[in-house]
């Protein structure tokens, strides 16, 4: 999902083919999982 100057704001992950509904994650949570993700992964050795 983009803004009205094209910034991303969210990502849809859910949307109805029957009806105009769909549900969308914000950008801060995904920047916030995938960050929490990094700092605990370990490289490949």
């Amino acid at each position: 999902m983009l803004d009205s100057y094209g910034r991303v704001v969210g990502i849809v992950t859910l949307a109805s083919q029957s009806t105009p509904q769909a549900f969308a994650i914000p950008i801060i949570r995904v920047v916030t999982q995938l960050r929490g993700y990094a700092a605990r992964s370990n490289p490949a050795s």
